[in-house]
Protein backbone atom coordinates (compact mmCIF):
# COMPACT_ATOMS: atom_id res chain seq x y z
CA UNK A 1 0.00 0.00 0.00
CA UNK A 2 1.34 3.24 -1.05
CA UNK A 3 2.08 5.57 2.57
CA UNK A 4 -0.30 8.24 1.32
CA UNK A 5 -2.85 5.63 1.07
CA UNK A 6 -1.90 4.03 4.64
CA UNK A 7 -1.86 7.24 6.56
CA UNK A 8 -5.33 8.67 5.27
CA UNK A 9 -6.98 5.15 4.52
CA UNK A 10 -9.29 5.62 7.46
CA UNK A 11 -10.29 9.20 6.38
CA UNK A 12 -10.74 8.34 2.70
CA UNK A 13 -14.24 7.21 2.55
CA UNK A 14 -15.76 9.61 4.89
CA UNK A 15 -13.53 12.86 3.12
CA UNK A 16 -15.36 11.18 -0.57
CA UNK A 17 -18.48 11.31 0.80
CA UNK A 18 -18.40 14.52 1.89
CA UNK A 19 -16.66 15.59 -1.41
CA UNK A 20 -19.55 13.70 -3.09
CA UNK A 21 -22.20 16.41 -1.08
CA UNK A 22 -20.59 19.12 -1.73
CA UNK A 23 -20.72 18.46 -5.15
CA UNK A 24 -24.48 17.07 -5.16
CA UNK A 25 -25.29 20.70 -3.22
CA UNK A 26 -22.93 22.63 -6.18
CA UNK A 27 -24.82 20.81 -8.98
CA UNK A 28 -28.36 21.88 -7.38
CA UNK A 29 -26.59 25.26 -7.62
CA UNK A 30 -26.05 25.05 -11.16
CA UNK A 31 -30.10 24.03 -11.45
CA UNK A 32 -31.26 26.60 -9.79
CA UNK A 33 -29.51 28.76 -11.84
CA UNK A 34 -30.36 27.49 -14.48
CA UNK A 35 -33.87 26.89 -13.73
CA UNK A 36 -33.96 30.80 -12.97
CA UNK A 37 -32.09 31.75 -16.15
CA UNK A 38 -34.88 29.97 -17.97
CA UNK A 39 -38.14 32.08 -16.31
CA UNK A 40 -35.88 35.26 -16.67
CA UNK A 41 -35.25 34.45 -20.52
CA UNK A 42 -38.76 33.85 -20.90
CA UNK A 43 -39.96 37.02 -19.20
CA UNK A 44 -37.75 38.82 -21.23
CA UNK A 45 -39.14 36.93 -24.83
CA UNK A 46 -40.85 40.52 -26.01
CA UNK A 47 -37.99 42.71 -24.84
CA UNK A 48 -35.34 40.78 -26.96
CA UNK A 49 -37.70 40.08 -29.90
CA UNK A 50 -39.15 44.41 -29.32
CA UNK A 51 -35.27 45.08 -30.27
CA UNK A 52 -34.87 42.76 -32.85
CA UNK A 53 -38.16 43.93 -34.64
CA UNK A 54 -35.95 47.86 -34.25
CA UNK A 55 -33.12 46.27 -35.91
CA UNK A 56 -30.99 45.28 -33.40
CA UNK A 57 -28.65 42.00 -35.08
CA UNK A 58 -28.58 38.63 -33.47
CA UNK A 59 -24.47 39.47 -32.73
CA UNK A 60 -25.39 42.57 -30.47
CA UNK A 61 -28.15 40.65 -28.63
CA UNK A 62 -25.85 37.76 -28.06
CA UNK A 63 -23.19 40.44 -26.81
CA UNK A 64 -25.80 42.14 -24.51
CA UNK A 65 -26.80 39.33 -22.83
CA UNK A 66 -23.15 37.36 -22.54
CA UNK A 67 -21.98 40.53 -20.85
CA UNK A 68 -25.14 40.80 -18.22
CA UNK A 69 -23.98 36.84 -17.33
CA UNK A 70 -20.59 37.77 -17.44
CA UNK A 71 -20.83 40.73 -15.00
CA UNK A 72 -23.14 38.71 -12.85
CA UNK A 73 -20.46 35.65 -12.74
CA UNK A 74 -17.69 38.01 -12.03
CA UNK A 75 -19.42 39.75 -8.77
CA UNK A 76 -20.67 36.28 -7.46
CA UNK A 77 -17.15 33.86 -8.28
CA UNK A 78 -15.20 37.17 -6.82
CA UNK A 79 -17.30 37.47 -3.86
CA UNK A 80 -16.99 33.36 -3.41
CA UNK A 81 -13.51 33.34 -3.54
CA UNK A 82 -13.10 35.93 -0.44
CA UNK A 83 -15.16 33.93 1.35
CA UNK A 84 -13.43 30.88 0.76
CA UNK A 85 -9.89 32.66 1.54
CA UNK A 86 -11.62 34.03 4.39
CA UNK A 87 -12.86 30.71 5.23
CA UNK A 88 -9.55 29.26 4.93
CA UNK A 89 -7.99 29.45 9.02
CA UNK A 90 -11.76 28.79 10.52
CA UNK A 91 -11.74 25.54 8.44
CA UNK A 92 -8.34 24.37 8.75
CA UNK A 93 -8.85 24.87 12.99
CA UNK A 94 -11.57 22.51 12.35
CA UNK A 95 -9.85 19.78 10.17
CA UNK A 96 -6.92 19.74 12.97
CA UNK A 97 -9.29 19.69 16.27
CA UNK A 98 -11.94 17.20 14.09
CA UNK A 99 -9.36 14.84 11.72
CA UNK A 100 -6.07 15.42 13.18
CA UNK A 101 -4.73 17.51 10.11
CA UNK A 102 -0.96 17.97 10.06
CA UNK A 103 -0.01 20.30 7.14
CA UNK A 104 -1.65 23.52 5.64
CA UNK A 105 -4.61 23.09 3.14
CA UNK A 106 -3.44 24.80 -0.11
CA UNK A 107 -3.27 28.47 0.00
CA UNK A 108 -5.31 31.57 -0.99
CA UNK A 109 -4.32 31.59 -4.80
CA UNK A 110 -5.62 27.81 -4.99
CA UNK A 111 -8.67 28.32 -3.69
CA UNK A 112 -9.23 31.53 -6.32
CA UNK A 113 -8.20 29.10 -9.06
CA UNK A 114 -10.72 26.72 -8.18
CA UNK A 115 -13.60 29.43 -7.41
CA UNK A 116 -12.55 31.03 -11.02
CA UNK A 117 -12.60 27.66 -12.88
CA UNK A 118 -16.32 26.65 -10.68
CA UNK A 119 -16.99 30.05 -11.74
CA UNK A 120 -16.66 29.49 -15.64
CA UNK A 121 -18.58 26.25 -15.44
CA UNK A 122 -21.33 27.88 -13.70
CA UNK A 123 -21.29 30.72 -16.62
CA UNK A 124 -21.51 28.54 -19.01
CA UNK A 125 -24.06 26.36 -17.60
CA UNK A 126 -26.27 29.45 -16.68
CA UNK A 127 -25.98 31.83 -20.06
CA UNK A 128 -26.32 29.24 -22.64
CA UNK A 129 -30.00 29.43 -22.54
CA UNK A 130 -30.41 33.13 -22.65
CA UNK A 131 -27.53 32.70 -25.01
CA UNK A 132 -29.20 30.37 -27.62
CA UNK A 133 -32.34 32.26 -27.09
CA UNK A 134 -31.01 35.53 -28.17
CA UNK A 135 -29.55 34.23 -31.26
CA UNK A 136 -32.96 32.69 -32.46
CA UNK A 137 -33.30 33.99 -36.29
CA UNK A 138 -36.58 35.17 -36.07
CA UNK A 139 -36.88 36.74 -33.03
CA UNK A 140 -38.54 39.69 -34.69
CA UNK A 141 -41.50 37.87 -35.31
CA UNK A 142 -43.08 37.22 -31.85
CA UNK A 143 -44.00 40.81 -31.82
CA UNK A 144 -46.10 40.39 -34.96
CA UNK A 145 -47.50 37.31 -33.28
CA UNK A 146 -47.93 38.29 -29.67
CA UNK A 147 -46.94 36.90 -26.45
CA UNK A 148 -50.15 36.56 -24.54
CA UNK A 149 -51.00 32.82 -24.94
CA UNK A 150 -48.82 30.90 -23.11
CA UNK A 151 -47.99 27.18 -24.16
CA UNK A 152 -47.76 24.48 -21.39
CA UNK A 153 -44.39 23.52 -23.30
CA UNK A 154 -42.68 26.68 -22.44
CA UNK A 155 -42.68 25.54 -18.84
CA UNK A 156 -40.85 21.95 -19.30
CA UNK A 157 -37.97 22.87 -19.31
CA UNK A 158 -37.56 24.76 -16.66
CA UNK A 159 -39.72 22.04 -14.70
CA UNK A 160 -37.58 18.79 -15.74
CA UNK A 161 -34.50 21.20 -14.23
CA UNK A 162 -36.45 21.46 -11.06
CA UNK A 163 -37.13 17.25 -10.86
CA UNK A 164 -33.68 16.79 -11.55
CA UNK A 165 -32.96 19.71 -8.73
CA UNK A 166 -35.59 17.76 -5.90
CA UNK A 167 -33.73 14.47 -6.09
CA UNK A 168 -30.36 15.45 -5.99
CA UNK A 169 -31.72 17.57 -2.34
CA UNK A 170 -34.01 14.22 -1.64
CA UNK A 171 -30.45 12.25 -1.58
CA UNK A 172 -28.62 15.04 0.68
CA UNK A 173 -31.36 15.16 3.05
CA UNK A 174 -31.22 11.33 3.53
CA UNK A 175 -27.67 11.33 3.79
CA UNK A 176 -27.68 13.56 6.15
CA UNK A 177 -30.46 12.32 8.11
CA UNK A 178 -28.74 8.61 7.91
CA UNK A 179 -25.33 9.94 9.48
CA UNK A 180 -27.24 12.25 11.86
CA UNK A 181 -29.21 9.19 13.14
CA UNK A 182 -26.23 7.42 13.68
CA UNK A 183 -24.26 9.90 15.72
CA UNK A 184 -27.14 10.48 17.67
CA UNK A 185 -27.41 6.65 18.18
CA UNK A 186 -23.54 6.32 18.74
CA UNK A 187 -24.03 9.06 21.42
CA UNK A 188 -26.57 7.32 23.23
CA UNK A 189 -25.00 4.33 24.11
CA UNK A 190 -24.59 2.83 27.23
CA UNK A 191 -21.34 3.58 28.28
CA UNK A 192 -21.15 1.05 31.12
CA UNK A 193 -19.03 2.93 33.43
CA UNK A 194 -20.10 6.66 35.07
CA UNK A 195 -18.14 9.36 33.20
CA UNK A 196 -19.46 12.56 35.08
CA UNK A 197 -16.75 14.18 37.62
CA UNK A 198 -13.64 12.11 36.76
CA UNK A 199 -10.42 14.19 35.17
CA UNK A 200 -7.90 11.79 33.59
CA UNK A 201 -3.95 12.37 33.11
CA UNK A 202 -1.67 10.59 31.27
CA UNK A 203 2.00 10.06 31.26
CA UNK A 204 4.01 8.26 28.83
CA UNK A 205 6.47 5.58 30.71
CA UNK A 206 8.59 4.29 27.91
CA UNK A 207 11.28 6.07 30.11
CA UNK A 208 14.92 4.09 31.31
CA UNK A 209 13.48 5.12 34.85
CA UNK A 210 10.40 2.44 34.38
CA UNK A 211 12.39 -0.29 32.82
CA UNK A 212 11.76 -2.79 35.63
CA UNK A 213 8.03 -3.85 37.54
CA UNK A 214 9.09 -3.17 40.75
CA UNK A 215 9.85 0.91 39.70
CA UNK A 216 6.58 1.49 37.39
CA UNK A 217 4.90 -0.44 40.80
CA UNK A 218 6.52 2.35 43.14
CA UNK A 219 5.47 5.14 40.58
CA UNK A 220 2.15 4.34 40.68
CA UNK A 221 1.88 3.89 44.73
CA UNK A 222 3.06 7.23 44.78
CA UNK A 223 1.38 9.12 42.60
CA UNK A 224 -1.93 7.62 43.81
CA UNK A 225 -1.36 8.47 46.80
CA UNK A 226 -0.46 11.95 46.05
CA UNK A 227 -3.21 12.33 43.78
CA UNK A 228 -6.08 10.76 46.46
CA UNK A 229 -4.57 13.32 48.72
CA UNK A 230 -5.96 16.28 46.45
CA UNK A 231 -8.92 18.27 48.54
CA UNK A 232 -12.25 16.93 47.18
CA UNK A 233 -11.01 13.72 45.71
CA UNK A 234 -12.25 10.65 46.68
CA UNK A 235 -10.30 8.01 44.59
CA UNK A 236 -7.43 7.37 41.93
CA UNK A 237 -6.62 5.07 40.29
CA UNK A 238 -4.50 3.97 36.96
CA UNK A 239 -4.90 1.96 34.14
CA UNK A 240 -3.16 1.23 30.92
CA UNK A 241 -5.88 2.51 28.43
CA UNK A 242 -9.62 3.92 28.67
CA UNK A 243 -12.82 3.26 27.49
CA UNK A 244 -13.54 4.91 24.20
CA UNK A 245 -9.96 4.54 23.06
CA UNK A 246 -7.87 2.37 21.41
CA UNK A 247 -6.73 -1.02 23.60
CA UNK A 248 -4.16 -3.30 23.60
CA UNK A 249 -5.34 -6.37 21.92
CA UNK A 250 -3.68 -10.36 23.12
CA UNK A 251 -4.63 -13.93 22.07
CA UNK A 252 -6.26 -15.51 24.95
CA UNK A 253 -6.53 -19.59 25.14
CA UNK A 254 -8.03 -22.04 27.15
CA UNK A 255 -5.98 -24.33 28.65
CA UNK A 256 -4.18 -27.21 26.08
CA UNK A 257 -6.19 -25.57 23.36
CA UNK A 258 -4.60 -24.09 20.55
CA UNK A 259 -7.99 -22.19 19.43
CA UNK A 260 -6.74 -18.58 19.61
CA UNK A 261 -9.64 -16.40 21.65
CA UNK A 262 -8.63 -12.42 20.89
CA UNK A 263 -9.63 -10.12 23.95
CA UNK A 264 -8.62 -6.48 25.15
CA UNK A 265 -6.42 -6.70 28.22
CA UNK A 266 -5.98 -4.18 30.06
CA UNK A 267 -4.02 -3.73 33.55
CA UNK A 268 -5.22 -1.72 36.08
CA UNK A 269 -4.59 -0.46 39.94
CA UNK A 270 -6.72 -1.78 43.21
CA UNK A 271 -9.73 0.83 43.04
CA UNK A 272 -9.59 1.03 39.27
CA UNK A 273 -13.86 -0.37 38.83
CA UNK A 274 -14.87 1.59 41.81
CA UNK A 275 -13.43 5.00 40.83
CA UNK A 276 -14.67 4.58 36.95
CA UNK A 277 -18.03 3.20 37.97
CA UNK A 278 -17.82 0.01 36.36
CA UNK A 279 -20.47 -2.25 38.18
CA UNK A 280 -18.83 -5.72 39.44
CA UNK A 281 -21.24 -9.04 38.86
CA UNK A 282 -19.76 -11.43 40.52
CA UNK A 283 -16.80 -12.71 42.23
CA UNK A 284 -14.39 -10.02 43.62
CA UNK A 285 -12.27 -7.32 42.32
CA UNK A 286 -8.44 -6.67 42.25
CA UNK A 287 -6.79 -5.85 45.29
CA UNK A 288 -3.36 -4.53 46.71
CA UNK A 289 -2.58 -7.96 48.15
CA UNK A 290 -2.51 -9.35 44.33
CA UNK A 291 0.81 -8.66 43.91
CA UNK A 292 4.28 -10.19 42.73
CA UNK A 293 4.67 -12.40 45.37
CA UNK A 294 1.01 -13.89 44.86
CA UNK A 295 -0.41 -16.10 41.90
CA UNK A 296 -1.48 -13.69 38.66
CA UNK A 297 -5.30 -13.17 38.33
CA UNK A 298 -7.65 -11.20 36.74
CA UNK A 299 -11.20 -10.10 36.39
CA UNK A 300 -13.32 -10.95 32.67
CA UNK A 301 -15.71 -8.51 31.64
CA UNK A 302 -19.18 -9.84 30.91
CA UNK A 303 -18.88 -9.72 26.91
CA UNK A 304 -15.58 -12.21 27.60
CA UNK A 305 -17.80 -14.53 29.30
CA UNK A 306 -20.50 -14.61 27.16
CA UNK A 307 -18.36 -15.19 24.36
CA UNK A 308 -15.62 -17.75 25.07
CA UNK A 309 -16.79 -19.58 28.43
CA UNK A 310 -19.74 -20.83 26.93
CA UNK A 311 -21.86 -21.72 30.05
CA UNK A 312 -18.71 -22.49 32.26
CA UNK A 313 -18.63 -20.72 35.70
CA UNK A 314 -16.33 -18.20 34.78
CA UNK A 315 -15.32 -17.72 38.66
CA UNK A 316 -13.66 -21.39 38.40
CA UNK A 317 -12.47 -20.64 35.23
CA UNK A 318 -8.46 -20.56 34.08
CA UNK A 319 -7.09 -19.02 30.84
CA UNK A 320 -3.93 -18.57 29.35
CA UNK A 321 -3.13 -15.24 28.18
CA UNK A 322 -0.03 -14.76 25.01
CA UNK A 323 3.42 -15.81 26.35
CA UNK A 324 4.09 -13.20 29.14
CA UNK A 325 1.27 -15.19 31.77
CA UNK A 326 0.50 -18.67 32.50
CA UNK A 327 -2.88 -20.14 33.41
CA UNK A 328 -4.75 -17.33 34.96
CA UNK A 329 -7.63 -17.97 37.16
CA UNK A 330 -11.03 -15.47 36.99
CA UNK A 331 -11.95 -14.15 40.12
CA UNK A 332 -14.15 -11.75 38.91
CA UNK A 333 -16.82 -10.44 36.48
CA UNK A 334 -17.44 -7.28 35.85
CA UNK A 335 -19.84 -5.27 33.40
CA UNK A 336 -19.09 -3.86 29.83
CA UNK A 337 -17.59 -0.68 28.63
CA UNK A 338 -17.95 0.44 25.33
CA UNK A 339 -14.16 0.17 23.72
CA UNK A 340 -12.63 1.92 20.38
CA UNK A 341 -12.90 -1.21 17.56
CA UNK A 342 -9.15 -2.99 17.87
CA UNK A 343 -10.17 -6.14 16.12
CA UNK A 344 -12.92 -7.43 14.78
CA UNK A 345 -14.90 -4.52 15.25
CA UNK A 346 -15.62 -3.49 11.55
CA UNK A 347 -16.62 -0.44 10.72
CA UNK A 348 -18.60 0.69 14.58
CA UNK A 349 -16.61 2.57 16.33
CA UNK A 350 -17.27 1.33 20.00
CA UNK A 351 -18.82 -1.93 20.97
CA UNK A 352 -18.39 -4.10 23.87
CA UNK A 353 -15.41 -6.59 23.01
CA UNK A 354 -14.10 -8.62 25.13
CA UNK A 355 -11.73 -7.89 27.89
CA UNK A 356 -9.71 -8.95 30.64
CA UNK A 357 -8.27 -7.01 33.81
CA UNK A 358 -5.03 -7.64 35.19
CA UNK A 359 -3.50 -6.43 37.96
CA UNK A 360 -0.43 -3.30 37.26
CA UNK A 361 1.53 -5.26 40.67
CA UNK A 362 1.50 -8.37 38.59
CA UNK A 363 3.09 -7.26 35.39
CA UNK A 364 6.52 -8.58 34.36
CA UNK A 365 8.95 -6.21 33.49
CA UNK A 366 9.21 -7.02 29.98
CA UNK A 367 5.54 -6.78 29.57
CA UNK A 368 5.92 -3.27 31.13
CA UNK A 369 8.46 -2.21 28.70
CA UNK A 370 7.41 -3.56 25.58
CA UNK A 371 3.72 -2.37 26.30
CA UNK A 372 4.82 0.86 27.48
CA UNK A 373 6.67 1.80 23.76
CA UNK A 374 2.99 1.99 22.52
CA UNK A 375 0.79 2.95 24.88
CA UNK A 376 0.88 5.60 27.47
CA UNK A 377 -0.85 4.68 30.93
CA UNK A 378 -3.43 7.67 32.39
CA UNK A 379 -4.34 7.86 35.84
CA UNK A 380 -8.08 8.69 36.64
CA UNK A 381 -9.44 10.99 39.76
CA UNK A 382 -13.19 10.87 40.55
CA UNK A 383 -14.41 14.16 42.39
CA UNK A 384 -16.45 14.11 45.60
CA UNK A 385 -20.06 15.27 44.81
CA UNK A 386 -19.96 15.10 41.28
CA UNK A 387 -17.24 17.84 40.80
CA UNK A 388 -14.26 17.31 38.52
CA UNK A 389 -10.79 17.90 40.02
CA UNK A 390 -8.68 20.42 38.73
CA UNK A 391 -6.25 19.96 35.75
CA UNK A 392 -3.75 22.19 36.81
CA UNK A 393 -4.32 20.14 40.64
CA UNK A 394 -3.34 16.98 38.83
CA UNK A 395 -0.50 18.04 36.96
CA UNK A 396 1.19 19.62 40.33
CA UNK A 397 0.42 16.67 41.98
CA UNK A 398 2.16 14.34 39.96
CA UNK A 399 5.39 16.90 39.62
CA UNK A 400 5.86 16.23 43.30
CA UNK A 401 6.08 12.85 42.37
CA UNK A 402 8.53 13.03 38.97
CA UNK A 403 9.07 16.69 38.34
CA UNK A 404 10.72 16.28 34.72
CA UNK A 405 8.10 13.74 33.61
CA UNK A 406 6.03 15.16 31.16
CA UNK A 407 2.00 14.65 30.90
CA UNK A 408 1.26 14.13 27.66
CA UNK A 409 -2.99 14.73 28.63
CA UNK A 410 -5.34 15.80 30.81
CA UNK A 411 -9.15 15.50 29.85
CA UNK A 412 -11.53 14.80 31.55
CA UNK A 413 -14.14 10.90 31.34
CA UNK A 414 -16.74 12.88 29.46
CA UNK A 415 -14.28 14.32 26.71
CA UNK A 416 -13.20 11.09 26.09
CA UNK A 417 -16.67 9.94 25.45
CA UNK A 418 -17.39 12.87 23.27
CA UNK A 419 -13.91 12.95 21.63
CA UNK A 420 -14.53 8.94 20.41
CA UNK A 421 -17.20 10.40 17.97
CA UNK A 422 -15.56 13.55 16.80
CA UNK A 423 -15.21 12.21 13.16
CA UNK A 424 -18.83 11.02 13.10
CA UNK A 425 -20.21 14.57 14.79
CA UNK A 426 -17.69 16.60 11.74
CA UNK A 427 -20.04 14.29 9.24
CA UNK A 428 -23.30 14.61 10.35
CA UNK A 429 -22.46 18.36 10.83
CA UNK A 430 -21.13 19.52 7.42
CA UNK A 431 -23.50 16.83 5.43
CA UNK A 432 -26.48 18.73 7.55
CA UNK A 433 -24.36 22.57 6.40
CA UNK A 434 -24.79 21.31 3.08
CA UNK A 435 -28.06 20.16 2.86
CA UNK A 436 -29.89 22.99 4.44
CA UNK A 437 -28.45 25.12 1.82
CA UNK A 438 -29.22 23.29 -1.21
CA UNK A 439 -32.95 22.74 0.66
CA UNK A 440 -33.00 26.80 0.49
CA UNK A 441 -31.57 26.73 -3.22
CA UNK A 442 -34.24 24.14 -4.11
CA UNK A 443 -37.28 26.14 -2.28
CA UNK A 444 -35.72 29.22 -4.26
CA UNK A 445 -36.68 27.09 -7.44
CA UNK A 446 -39.78 25.88 -7.00
CA UNK A 447 -40.99 29.61 -5.30
CA UNK A 448 -39.45 30.97 -8.97
CA UNK A 449 -40.99 28.62 -11.07
CA UNK A 450 -44.73 28.84 -9.32
CA UNK A 451 -44.09 32.58 -9.17
CA UNK A 452 -43.82 32.79 -12.84
CA UNK A 453 -46.88 30.53 -13.56
CA UNK A 454 -48.95 33.52 -10.89
CA UNK A 455 -48.12 35.77 -13.60
CA UNK A 456 -48.09 34.47 -16.69
CA UNK A 457 -51.60 32.79 -15.86
CA UNK A 458 -52.98 36.16 -14.10
CA UNK A 459 -55.17 36.65 -17.17
CA UNK A 460 -56.66 32.77 -17.27
CA UNK A 461 -57.23 32.65 -13.30
CA UNK A 462 -58.93 36.35 -13.30
CA UNK A 463 -61.71 34.94 -16.19
CA UNK A 464 -62.17 31.73 -14.63
CA UNK A 465 -63.07 33.29 -10.98
CA UNK A 466 -65.09 35.97 -12.86
CA UNK A 467 -66.94 32.97 -14.38
CA UNK A 468 -67.86 31.39 -10.80
CA UNK A 469 -64.28 29.48 -9.91
CA UNK A 470 -63.63 30.25 -6.28
CA UNK A 471 -60.38 31.66 -5.13
CA UNK A 472 -59.16 28.83 -3.39
CA UNK A 473 -59.61 26.34 -6.44
CA UNK A 474 -57.70 29.04 -8.60
CA UNK A 475 -54.29 28.89 -5.53
CA UNK A 476 -54.76 25.19 -5.41
CA UNK A 477 -54.98 24.95 -9.49
CA UNK A 478 -51.29 26.92 -9.23
CA UNK A 479 -49.65 25.39 -6.73
CA UNK A 480 -50.60 21.87 -8.10
CA UNK A 481 -47.94 22.23 -10.53
CA UNK A 482 -44.77 22.86 -8.02
CA UNK A 483 -45.87 19.86 -5.78
CA UNK A 484 -46.68 17.59 -9.25
CA UNK A 485 -42.71 18.57 -9.67
CA UNK A 486 -41.97 18.34 -6.21
CA UNK A 487 -43.61 14.64 -6.00
CA UNK A 488 -41.47 13.43 -9.03
CA UNK A 489 -38.43 14.75 -7.76
CA UNK A 490 -38.69 13.24 -4.24
CA UNK A 491 -39.71 9.99 -5.92
CA UNK A 492 -36.79 9.89 -7.91
CA UNK A 493 -34.66 11.22 -4.94
CA UNK A 494 -35.73 8.14 -3.10
CA UNK A 495 -34.74 5.80 -5.18
CA UNK A 496 -31.44 7.52 -5.69
CA UNK A 497 -30.95 7.71 -2.12
CA UNK A 498 -31.47 3.74 -1.41
CA UNK A 499 -28.52 3.52 -3.55
CA UNK A 500 -26.65 6.42 -1.54
CA UNK A 501 -27.02 4.60 1.55
CA UNK A 502 -25.32 1.34 0.15
CA UNK A 503 -21.95 3.89 -0.01
CA UNK A 504 -22.32 5.39 3.62
CA UNK A 505 -22.69 1.92 4.73
CA UNK A 506 -19.07 1.97 6.18
CA UNK A 507 -19.89 5.40 7.88
CA UNK A 508 -23.19 4.30 9.77
CA UNK A 509 -23.59 1.77 12.55
CA UNK A 510 -27.13 1.11 14.04
CA UNK A 511 -28.78 2.15 11.37
CA UNK A 512 -29.54 0.42 7.93
CA UNK A 513 -28.58 2.13 4.78
CA UNK A 514 -32.44 1.75 3.99
CA UNK A 515 -33.15 3.42 7.05
CA UNK A 516 -37.17 3.65 6.60
CA UNK A 517 -37.12 6.59 9.41
CA UNK A 518 -34.92 8.82 8.00
CA UNK A 519 -36.92 8.53 4.99
CA UNK A 520 -40.14 9.31 6.55
CA UNK A 521 -38.09 12.33 7.46
CA UNK A 522 -37.10 13.62 4.12
CA UNK A 523 -40.24 13.12 2.71
CA UNK A 524 -42.17 15.09 5.19
CA UNK A 525 -39.16 17.82 5.10
CA UNK A 526 -39.03 17.94 1.25
CA UNK A 527 -42.69 17.91 1.24
CA UNK A 528 -43.05 20.79 3.26
CA UNK A 529 -40.55 22.75 2.28
CA UNK A 530 -42.19 22.33 -1.47
CA UNK A 531 -45.93 23.15 0.22
CA UNK A 532 -44.49 26.44 1.26
CA UNK A 533 -42.66 27.30 -1.79
CA UNK A 534 -45.63 26.37 -3.98
CA UNK A 535 -48.45 27.63 -1.84
CA UNK A 536 -46.80 31.31 -1.07
CA UNK A 537 -46.76 32.62 -4.68
CA UNK A 538 -49.90 31.06 -5.72
CA UNK A 539 -51.90 32.66 -2.79
CA UNK A 540 -51.70 35.69 -4.37
CA UNK A 541 -53.85 34.57 -7.26
CA UNK A 542 -56.62 34.34 -4.63
CA UNK A 543 -56.53 38.12 -3.73
CA UNK A 544 -56.92 38.67 -7.75
CA UNK A 545 -59.97 41.36 -8.56
CA UNK A 546 -61.63 39.66 -11.89
CA UNK A 547 -63.40 43.19 -13.23
CA UNK A 548 -60.15 44.78 -13.19
CA UNK A 549 -58.40 41.80 -15.22
CA UNK A 550 -61.11 41.76 -17.22
CA UNK A 551 -60.65 45.39 -17.95
CA UNK A 552 -57.35 44.73 -18.68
Amino acid sequence: MPLGRAMTDGLRTPILALLGGVMLMLLVGWANLMGLQLTRTLRRSRELSTRSALGSGRAALVRQVLTENVVVAALGGTLGACLAVGALPWIEAILEDRLGLWRPLPGGWTLVTVAGILTLLALAIYALVPLVRAGRPGLAMNVISGTRVRGRSRHMGRKSVLVGQLALVTVLLFSAALLARSYLRLTGLDTGFDPQGAMTLQVSLDDARFGESQQVQAFFDETLAVLAAQPGVSSAAAALSLPYERPLNMVTRHPGSEDNLLANVVYVTPGFFETMGIPLLRGRALERSDGPDTRTVMVANQAYVDRYLEGRNPLTSEMTVSGSFGNVPIVGVVGNVQQAAGWGGGSQPVSETPTLYLSAYQIPSGFFRGIHVWFAPSWIVRGRAGTIPSATEMRRALAQVAPDLPVARTISLAEVVDQAFTRQRLEAGLILVVTLFALLLAGIGIYGVIAQEVEERRGEMGVRMAMGASPGSAVLTTAGDGLGVAALGLALGLGLSILAGRFLESLVWGVPSWDAVSLLSVTVTLGAAAAAASFLPAARIGRLEPAKILRE
